[in-house]
C-alpha cells in the first residue's frame, strides 16, 4: 500500500450483519487457510528480498503467481500468450563512478595522499540531495542552526560561507538532556534550507550520536522525485570519526545520477465465460525491497545495513487471496461475467502497474463491469473485528447489495470515495465501479517487521468469503452503473510540515486515533503516544482524518501550536513544534 494517509477510508460507519444465506465455497475453510499461509510464507520470505519492482525478488514473485494460475487452470492473458504484462518506467540511480567525496590528506610535510571515499560505504547522498560536483574549503557550522530571535546562531563566527562545503551535525543543542527548546530547528531540511540561503556550495551531514535517527539507505530516486531535489549536493556520513580532518582541507563532494529503465510485470489471468461483461479482481504484489526508494516507516537508534521489508500484509496477503479467489471462481457457477485476475506490480511507486493495465487493457475497457482491489487484508484486529470497504459511492448498486452480504460478525466501515492510494483508483479514473478491501494499518506497516507470522489467516478467510459471496450476488445483476464520487479535497492538500503519526483508519469515534508515532518527529517530541485520540490541533477541531489534514496544511516549519489529545478518558494539552 503506497501511502500511510488514506483519507478516503474515513467517511461513514455503519455495521452490517448479513442475514441472507451466503454462497458456499467449493473448497473447505481449512484448505483455504493453509493455502493462504503457503502463499504468504513464500512471497514474504527473505528469498524474495521485499519484491522491489525490477529486482530478482519481483521475478521470483511473478513466476510463482503465474505458476499458481496455471495450476488452477486460469488461462493466460498477458502478452504473447503468457501471463505477463510487462511495462517500463525510469528511475534515477546514483552513479557510483561520479558520486564520491575526496580530499588530500597530508601525513607529514612533503607527503600527501588523495583519499577517495565511494558512496554507500562511508557515506551516501540523502534522498533529496541536489546534483553536481563542488570543490571548496570546508567550514564546520555546528548544528547549522540560527534561531528566529537570534539567541542561538551557529553561523555567528563562520564568516562568509558562500560556495563553501558546510559540515553540519545532525540534531540540536541540548537534545541529550531531553530538552526540546531547539527541536524545531533540528529538522534536516530546515538546516539545508538555511545553508542554501547563505550560499553554501554543498553540505556534509554528520552524526555524532548513536541514538539519533538517521535517514535510510536510498540508492534510487523516481524521476518524479528528482524534480523536487535540493539545489546543492547533500551527503550523510553516519559515523563521524572519518571526518575529523575534513575541516583542515579542501574537499570535493560529487553527487551524480544515471537514468535507468526498469521493467515491471503485471501477472494477468483470465476466466472466459463468453460473457458480455468482465470483472477485474486485483492485488499488488510488489513491496519496498531493502527500502532503496524510501517509504519505510522504520527507525533505528544505530547505524546498520539496510533491512529487507518483506511486506507480508502489504501485500502478500492480498496476492494470496487473489490466487485463491481465482481458483474459487474457476469452479464457481458465476458465469454471467468473465473474470480477469491480475497481480499488479509498481503500486508502491505510484500505481504504475494498474495505470498501465488500464491504458493497455487486454479487453475493451467499455466491457469492464466492476473492479475489486485487495490491499492489506491480512491483519484483521481480533478485538475490533472490523474491516473497511472504500469505493461504495462508485455505483448505486453497491449500497443495495453490500448490506445483504454475510459479514461473519465483523463490523464494516464503508467509504464512498473511489480514489485512494491503491490500485482501484486507476480503474475509477477510467469510469469503472471499484471497491477496495482493507483490514487496517498497524505498527509494522512499511517496516521490516511486516512478517508472515503476524498474519491473521482466519481474518483473511472472512474477507475472501465476503468477496466471493458479493461476486456471486452480482452475477445475476445487470451491469453496474458508474457514479463519480465527491472530490477528495483533503488528499490534494499541500503540507509544509509533518506530525509524524500513523492514524488508526478503522477508529469509529470522534477525533483521530493514533496507531503509531515516529521517533524524533514533532508528535513524539511533544509527548503524544500510541492510543491517544487527537481532538484539536491549534485552533482547529479534529473530528476525523479530513479535519486533521485540513488543520495540518495550515502550519509552517518552526511553528508551535497546542494539541489536545484524549488519553485514558482525560483531555491532555501538549505543545507541538513543527
Amino acid at each position: 500500500m503506497k501511502s500511510v494517509f488514506k483519507p478516503t477510508l474515513f467517511v461513514l460507519f455503519f455495521g452490517v450483519l448479513g442475514l441472507h444465506a451466503q454462497q458456499t465455497l467449493p473448497v473447505n475453510d481449512a484448505n483455504l487457510v493453509q493455502n493462504f499461509r503457503n502463499h504468504v510464507r513464500y512471497l514474504a520470505s527473505d528469498e524474495l528480498e521485499g519484491r522491489l519492482v525490477g529486482s530478482n525478488g519481483e521475478k521470483l514473485a511473478y513466476k510463482y503467481i503465474a505458476k499458481q494460475f496455471k495450476t488452477l487452470g486460469i488461462a493466460p492473458l498477458g502478452t504473447k500468450g503468457s501471463y505477463l504484462q510487462p511495462f517500463t518506467f525510469t528511475r534515477l540511480a546514483y552513479n557510483p563512478r561520479s558520486t564520491y567525496v575526496s580530499y588530500i590528506k597530508r601525513f607529514k610535510p612533503g607527503s600527501a595522499k588523495m583519499i577517495h571515499l565511494p558512496n554507500y560505504t562511508q557515506f551516501y547522498p540523502i534522498p533529496s540531495s541536489g546534483f553536481g560536483k563542488v570543490t571548496a574549503p570546508v567550514v564546520y557550522v555546528g548544528y547549522g542552526i540560527t534561531t528566529q530571535d537570534g539567541s542561538y546562531d551557529d553561523y555567528k563566527y563562520a564568516g562568509d560561507v558562500t560556495g563553501k562545503i558546510l559540515v553540519i551535525t545532525l540534531g540540536w543543542p541540548e537534545r541529550k538532556s531531553d530538552s526540546t527548546k531547539y527541536a524545531a530547528y533540528g529538522d534536516i531540511q530546515a538546516k539545508i534550507d538555511l545553508a542554501t540561503k547563505r550560499g553554501a556550495g554543498a553540505i556534509i551531514l554528520i552524526n555524532d550520536d548513536s541514538t539519533n535517527y538517521l535517514p535510510k539507505y536510498k540508492p534510487y530516486q523516481t524521476s518524479a522525485a528528482a524534480k523536487q531535489v535540493n539545489k546543492i549536493p547533500v551527503v550523510l556520513f553516519p559515523q563521524p570519526q572519518s571526518l575529523e580532518e575534513l575541516s583542515l582541507f579542501t574537499v570535493t563532494v560529487s553527487v551524480d545520477t544515471i537514468t535507468r529503465t526498469i521493467t515491471g510485470h503485471n501477472v494477468v489471468g483470465f476466466i472466459d465465460n463468453k460473457a458480455a461483461k468482465t470483472v477485474v479482481i486485483g492485488a499488488h504484489y510488489d513491496h519496498l525491497g531493502y527500502n532503496e526508494l524510501g517509504g519505510s516507516t522504520y527507525r533505528n537508534n544505530q547505524v546498520e545495513y539496510p533491512r529487507i521489508h518483506n511486506g507480508a500484509d502489504d501485500n502478500a496477503s492480498g496476492t494470496a487471496a487473489l490466487i485463491e479467489l481465482s481458483g474459487l471462481l474457476r469452479k464457481a457457477a458465476f458465469t454471467n461475467n468473465n473474470y480477469i485476475l491480475v497481480a499488479f506490480s509498481g503500486e508502491e511507486e505510484g500505481l504504475l502497474g494498474s495505470n498501465y493495465f488500464c491504458k493497455n487493457s487486454p479487453v475493451d475497457t467499455a466491457t469492464l463491469n466492476y473492479m475489486i482491489n485487495m490491499d492489506m487484508i491480512g491483519r484483521l484486529d481480533t478485538l475490533r473485528h472490523s474491516f473497511a470497504i472504500s469505493g461504495t459511492g462508485t455505483s448505486p448498486t453497491w449500497n443495495t447489495i453490500l448490506p445483504s452480504v454475510h459479514t461473519y460478525g465483523m463490523k464494516t466501515k464503508y467509504s464512498e470515495s473511489g480514489t485512494g492510494a491503491s490500485d482501484h483508483t486507476s480503474f475509477y479514473h477510467i469510469g469503472v465501479p471499484a471497491l477496495h478491501y482493507f483490514t487496517g494499518t498497524h505498527y509494522s506497516y512499511h517496516k521490516p517487521t511486516d512478517d508472515e507470522w503476524r498474519i491473521n489467516y482466519q481474518g483473511m478467510l472472512y474477507i475472501v468469503k465476503h468477496i466471493y459471496e458479493l461476486v456471486g450476488k452480482l452475477d445475476s445483476e445487470q451491469a453496474l452503473a458508474f457514479k463519480p464520487t465527491p472530490e477528495d479535497t483533503a488528499s490534494k492538500m499541500q503540507f509544509k510540515v509533518t506530525l509524524g503519526i500513523m492514524p488508526d483508519y478503522l477508529y469509529e469515534g470522534k477525533g483521530l486515533k493514533i496507531d503509531g508515532v515516529t521517533p524524533g518527529k514533532p508528535a513524539h517530541l511533544a509527548g503524544i503516544i500510541r492510543g491517544d485520540v487527537l481532538v484539536q490541533l491549534g485552533n482547529m477541531q479534529v473530528d476525523d482524518i479530513n479535519a486533521y489534514m485540513k488543520a495540518l496544511s495550515t502550519f509552517n516549519k518552526g511553528q508551535t501550536v497546542e494539541a489536545m489529545v484524549v488519553r485514558a478518558g482525560s483531555h491532555i494539552k501538549l505543545s507541538v513544534t513543527f
